[in-house]
Parts: structure tokens; sequence; C-alpha cells
């Protein structure tokens, strides 16, 4: 049975409807129906339904709440929902500790091995980093609904750019460069606006418009790296010069130094001497205390905080002792501030070969074959020798120069531990969004848009706290920018391109009900964004940054409100979609 979804009080001349009209069709089973059965019916519907089990990454909670938990007692589902916040909390936990130890050192010591500055290395390393999950989990999704996959990326971005950049500059005030902050908001804006302006022209996005799309993504890019280059000839060309430093006014010489100093700095501190905390002794073998300085790196607890901590600090040691033992066991740690750069021969030696192993039996299990052989095999077969060799050619007492490789070890252990952690946070708010029986839309926009940026929450502000303002703010701007362009652009043209309906059907492809309130959200607050910087002659304060999050928590007002159906979202009145949605 197919019924037309429509707005029957938008019946005046002329007749408008930003969103499109759907055809759905009522028999889908779709999970949100389960709260409508009788309790003793809810858990063999949920084991029953594909689309409950969609978003089990690890654990399926849907189905432990509904099956093992009476939800006719509501002393149990309270119990059951407090259970779950402690499982968010537990992996905020885990994300932190991921973020501060392993992840920020590796994209430190990958930045300096690449001579990037802090801008580019945030709009290209840690941007991907934080979005290469996302995506890769979008894409798995390209014949679902394109509205859901339309407003989950863009509300995601309408947080990161908002609440997690206006966190970075309301905890650490910063100056930015004119021209990365205005490069990074123009392009973010001229995205927003062309993807919108596709969508509602013809409601559809052909190939043509999809190639665009990637377009202006490799077209920011380009920019990026060829405005870091400049920047790097014209520092170059003044060093040369010095008799032309006097000429050149200080506040754009102060500039330039500014952009260029993030890649001097590291530079030097890649060319410093090797320290380590085993002295070097010619007289010392090769594995000198090698168990010793195995315990060393693997020990959760340092023992100068402990007993410098208090008690409280004493009880947060102990909590995340299990957590970081078990990180610091699989993900190599590379940080040039440490005295030993996080060298221990034998513990990075096993890591070699364990990270890789864990990483791809944990992604395909044992149903992926290379040449007639399980993928994490392979790994092993592969690993085994270098670890051997790296063994074989290393000393407990010096770090040697092939270390800092482990930086990108590093870097694809933390970003699978933060997409882990992700992805189980996004399984726990669907459940809570289910049996707060809330829309799609509304759950598109604010939980599973928490949920997917929690990785660029932790990330982007742990990099601010270490000093590093200008890498996560960038990340903010170049994380949805991958994205939204990336994530839209290629999803749409693959299916532009692989099905004739999409291409002569102009009524398949929307934004939803929630699309026409996260785009204009966008489109105000970068342009409030933009002037609000210039008038501060681009020093990011602390005002600057509580505005951001303001504007986002009006966003979540006017969503809240219209969910609710107190107004409603921009465009006409969407009370019919909402009742529809929940058949989606």
């Amino acid at each position: 049975m197919l019924i037309e979804n429509f707005n029957s009080s938008n019946t005046t001349f002329p007749y408008f409807l930003p969103h499109d009209n759907f055809v759905q069709d009522v028999h889908t089973l779709t999970c949100a129906l389960v709260n409508t059965l009788p309790y003793d019916k809810r858990c063999d519907y949920v084991r029953a339904t594909a689309q409950c089990s969609e978003d089990v990454f690890i654990f399926n909670y849907i189905e432990l709440f509904y099956c093992r938990i009476d939800t006719s007692q509501m002393v149990l589902v309270v119990g059951g929902i407090v259970a779950l916040l402690l499982c968010c909390a537990l992996l905020f936990l885990i994300l932190g500790s991921t973020a501060d130890g392993f992840f920020c050192p590796s994209l430190k010591v990958l930045s300096t091995m690449l001579g990037l500055n802090e801008n580019v290395a945030g709009v290209t390393l840690l941007a991907f980093g934080n979005c290469a999950p996302d995506m890769m989990t979008s894409l798995t999704g390209l014949s679902g609904e394109s509205r859901r996959l339309y407003s989950d990326i863009m509300a995601g971005g309408l947080f990161v750019v908002f609440c997690v950049a206006g966190c970075i500059v309301a905890f650490v005030p910063f100056v930015t460069q004119p021209s990365n902050f205005l490069r990074d908001c123009l392009f973010l804006l001229l995205a927003v606006v062309f993807i919108d302006y596709s969508m509602i022209t013809d409601k559809a996005i052909t190939v043509w418009e999809g190639v665009g799309i990637l377009g202006i993504y490799l077209c920011y890019i380009v920019v990026v790296c060829l405005d870091q280059y400049l920047v790097v000839q014209k520092v170059k060309a003044m060093k040369a010069d010095s008799r032309s430093l006097s000429s050149i006014s200080s506040e754009y010489f102060s500039r330039l130094s500014r952009e260029a100093h993030f890649e001097i700095h590291s530079r030097s501190c890649s060319q410093q001497m090797e320290r380590n905390s085993i002295p070097f002794n010619t007289e010392h073998h090769a594995n000198y205390l090698l168990f010793q300085q195995f315990w060393n790196a693997i020990n959760p607890i340092d023992r100068d905080e402990w007993l410098e901590g208090g008690r409280w600090d004493h009880t947060i040691m102990l909590l995340k002792a299990p957590i970081e033992f078990a990180l610091k066991l699989l993900i190599p740690i590379v940080d040039f501030e440490l005295d030993d750069h996080g060298w221990s021969k034998l513990l990075n030696c096993l890591q070699l070969i364990g990270l890789p192993v864990c990483i791809s039996w944990a992604l395909v299990g044992g149903e992926f074959f290379l040449f007639g052989i399980p993928l994490w095999v392979g790994s092993a077969i592969l690993t085994v020798p270098l670890a051997m060799l790296a063994f074989c050619r290393s000393r407990t007492d010096i770090t040697p120069e092939f270390h800092k490789y482990f930086a990108l070890l590093s870097a694809l252990g933390s970003i699978y531990v933060i997409y882990a952690c992700a992805a189980e946070t996004i399984s726990i708010l669907n459940v809570l969004g289910l049996t707060t029986q809330r829309s799609n839309s509304f759950l598109g926009c604010t939980l599973l848009a928490w949920g997917n940026s929690i990785g660029d929450l932790v990330a982007n502000v742990a990099l601010a706290r270490q000093g590093y303002q200008k890498m996560g703010f960038a990340a903010c701007f170049g994380g949805p920018m991958f994205n939204i362009l990336i994530g839209i652009g290629l999803g749409m043209t693959y299916k532009a391109g692989v099905s004739a309906e999409l291409r002569t059907n102009k009524k398949t492809i929307a934004e939803g009900t929630m699309g026409v309130n996260i785009t204009v959200f966008l489109i105000i607050g970068l342009i409030l964004l933009i002037f609000g910087a210039s008038s501060t002659n681009f020093i990011l304060r602390r005002s600057l940054g509580i505005f951001m999050i303001l504007i986002y928590l009006i966003f979540l007002i006017f969503t809240f409100l219209g969910e609710m159906e107190i107004i409603h979202t921009y465009g006409s009145d969407h009370r019919m979609d909402m009742k529809l949605e929940e058949l989606d």
C-alpha cells in the first residue's frame, strides 16, 4: 500500500513546498514501531526487524534493553537508561585517553615529518583522521534514504563548526590568520549554498552537480596547499635577504612568522639530540633492561603524578588504569616531548604485529580473504618479519631513527579506537532516542550528530589544550568540509550514476523535514561568524566562542520546538511529515 506525503495545510496559491512529497511503503517494518506493540511482543520484534540491528557495532543495546529488561516496569526502564548513560561516560573516558595520550602526539610528529604548519595539518591530517570513520559509515549506507544522509552530515557539520570550534575559542583564545579564517569560512559557505541550490532547484543532485561538489573540495585542498607554499617561500626569501627585513612592517612580518612558526619549531625538535631514559653506555648490550623498559612503558599509573595527587586524582587514575593499560599495550606512543620519545624496544616490536592484526580482525573478522588467506593472517605474515628486523636493528638505550614512523601506526590505531567508541555511542544514543519516541529527523540532527562528532570534539579540544589551538580550530572547518563535500557529493554522484530512477524521478532526493532548518542556520551562522571575527581584527576572544556556542543552542531550541510542534521549522508545516517519518 502506497501513500503520498503532502502538506494539507498549505493549500493557498501559489502552492509551494520546499521539501519533497515522498511515496512511502507503509508495510516497511521500522524499529520505531516497537513502542506501539504490547510489551510481550517487543523482544521478538527487535530481533526480527533488520533496521533494529543497523547501528549495532559491538553490543546490541536495543536487544539488551527490550529483551533483558521488563519495559512495563518504569523503575527498570529508568535503571536501564542510567546504565546506558554510564556506558556513554565510559566511552568518553576512553576517547579522552586516546586523544590526549596517542592521537595528538602522533599528529604532531606526522605534521613535523611532512613539514605542515598548524592550519594545514588541521584541515588535512586532523580533519581526515576525524572524518574518515564517519565517511566509511556514510558510504556503506548509500542505498538508504538520501534525506537521512543529508541531515546527519549537515547537522554534524553544524555541531562541529559552532559548538566544538566555539569551545576551543572559549577555552583557549588565540589570534588567527585572516586569510586562513576567511578561506575556510567562505569555502564552507560556498559548499552549503551550492548543495542547497542543487537540492531545491530540481529536487535531485545530478551526476554533474555531484562532480561539481567534489570539485569544490579539490579546489579547497589546492588553495590550502598553495597558501602554505607561498608563505614558506616568502619566509625563505625574507631570511635570504636580511636587508629587506627593515622595510617590512612589523605587523605583516609577525603574521607570516606565526604562520611558519609551527614548521620551523617542529623541525628544530626533530633535529635535537636523541634523549633516552636509559643512559647510553657502550658496555651495555642491545637488550639492556629490556623488560624493565617494557614495564615502564605499559605501566598505567605515573609514579610522580600519584605522589603529587590527592584522593580525587587517585580515584581518577584507578578508574583510567585498565583503559590506559589496554591502550598502551596496543597503540605505540611517539612523542618528541618525552625523554625517549616513547620508545620501548620490546613493546613497539610487539605492537608492530599486534595492532594491524587486531584492526584487520575487528574490521572484517575472518570473512575477507586475500590470495586465499584471511586478512588478519596476512597482516601477521607481513608484520612479523618487520618486527624481527626492528628488534635486531635497535637498542633499548638509543631511540632508533625509524621510531618516528611508528607515529603513522599510532594514528591509525587511535583513529580506530575513536571510531569504535563513536560507533558504540551512536548505538546507545539510538536506544535513548527510541525510548523517547522522537522522529528520525530530530534524532539525526541532535543525538546522532553528537555521536558522529564525538571524535572531533575530543581530539580538537585536546589539541587546543596542548597549545595547538590553530590546528584544532582549522580541523573544525576542514572536517565538516570533508564530510559535506565528499559524503554528500560522492554519495549522490554514485546514486545518480548507477540508478536511472534517480536521474529521472526528481522527487526521490530531498533534505528531509529538518534539512532546510540546518541549512539556514549554517548559512546565517557562518555569515555572523565572519562579521564577528572581523570586528575583533581576527582576535578570537572568549566572547566570540560563547557567541558561537549560543548560535548552536538557539538551533537546538528551534529544532526542539519544531519537534514538539510548538512552532514550524523553516519551510512549510511538517506535522504530516513527522507522522509519516515514524514509518520510515
